[in-house]
């Protein structure tokens, strides 16, 4: 095995080295499996911003609570539901909706954040997924929305750096122009690192920033820790246009939040495959055992399993895998990451327990 052990260590020195395969290990994650928000990762904003930030300071129509109406867990996915409701609570918005944050609960300085949401689609909808720093000194300390959109069917996309001061609040960002996004679900991702801001749709970059491209030449986004933000504003200054009650209610839908940071390769190393191996797991997810049957390996093979926080939970050497291999008893209920390494290919494959 030690020629393996030579090819692994030579995947992972090139992908470390290449721009396009950056290797990170997740940190934090919200797979949205539950039936109720998880309150050890997230906490409720509720209210109308009144009275320090009334209209939270956009001239926002919505009343954001804390009840299923509005925040709820269903089908593995996390709804944000925006509703007509007159007048609530005497409070004279006649919208209810939801913004949870994950300050108090995990902040990060840089890494890459990952969310997979479809999005809302109703006139005067506002939906967001965003960063703030713990300080609360906003704008001087900055702010990072990594999407923004507005209105029904939604085809521009705006990723947007804040910064400045109170008196001089300056910003820079992108229109980005694509498909309805609120048609099905799509990845948004933000790699942050001290010098640089960049912004993916479906793993593709759109738009990258850093302090030559912002005004003055400032740039607050190397000096804390920031946490993250997921709402569905209602009217306001951004949208532009006021809500129309019968198409409402909305939902924004997230599939998953998570957070990576610079770390050694561990579940995000690419495939190699020089003769076409190819690898079945069933049945997954799984309760018990799960098997992997395999084509063309006729030499011995190490598996690795890795939990979603990149720790190693399983670690054997198999015989030529031609014939099933039954494995993962011992594991416990969540998702994991099943690596094969052979002497001239790597495969990966994820995999989840009940």
């Amino acid at each position: 095995m030690k020629q393996i052990t030579q090819i692994l260590f030579l995947l992972l020195f090139a992908i470390n080295l290449s721009s396009h395969g950056q290797c990170w290990n997740l940190v934090w994650s919200d797979e949205f499996n539950g039936t109720t928000l998880d309150q050890t990762k997230w906490a409720y904003l509720t209210g109308t911003g009144c009275p320090n930030l009334c209209g939270w300071g956009n001239n926002e129509l919505e009343y954001y609570t804390n009840i299923t109406d509005n925040v709820f867990e269903s089908g593995g996915t996390l709804k944000i539901k925006a509703n007509y409701s007159a007048n609530y609570l005497g409070s004279g918005k006649n919208y209810t909706s939801g913004k949870i944050i994950t300050q108090g609960k995990a902040s990060w300085q840089y890494g890459r954040f990952d969310a997979s949401i479809k999005l809302p689609s109703a006139t005067g909808v506002w939906p967001a997924f965003w960063l703030l720093p713990l300080s609360g000194n906003w704008p001087a300390d900055g702010e990072i929305d990594v999407i923004e959109t507005s209105n029904k069917n939604p085809t521009v996309l705006n990723s947007t750096l804040h910064y400045g001061t109170s008196s001089s609040p300056q910003y820079t960002g992108i229109s980005y122009n694509t498909s309805d996004l609120s048609a099905a679900f799509h990845k948004y991702s933000l790699v942050w690192k001290q010098d640089t801001i960049k912004f993916y749709l479906d793993d593709k970059l759109y738009y990258t920033l850093n302090s030559s491209k912002t005004v003055g030449k400032v740039w607050p986004f190397n000096k804390q820790a920031f946490y993250i933000i997921l709402n569905v504003a209602v009217g306001g200054n951004y949208p532009g246009k006021s809500p129309i009650s019968t198409e409402y209610p909305t939902q924004m839908e997230i599939d998953y939040v998570r957070v990576y940071t610079n770390g050694v390769c561990t579940t995000d190393v690419n495939e190699i495959d020089t003769k076409q191996v190819q690898f079945n797991v069933y049945p997954n997810p799984f309760t018990d055992g799960f098997t992997i049957n395999s084509t063309n390996v006729d030499k011995p093979v190490n598996i690795l399993i890795f939990d979603y926080a990149g720790k190693l939970v399983y670690k054997n050497e198999h015989q030529a895998m031609n014939s099933s291999v039954n494995i993962g008893n011992n594991l416990s209920a969540g998702i994991y990451i099943v690596k094969i390494i052979g002497e001239d290919f790597v495969k990966q494959l994820k995999i989840m327990k009940k």
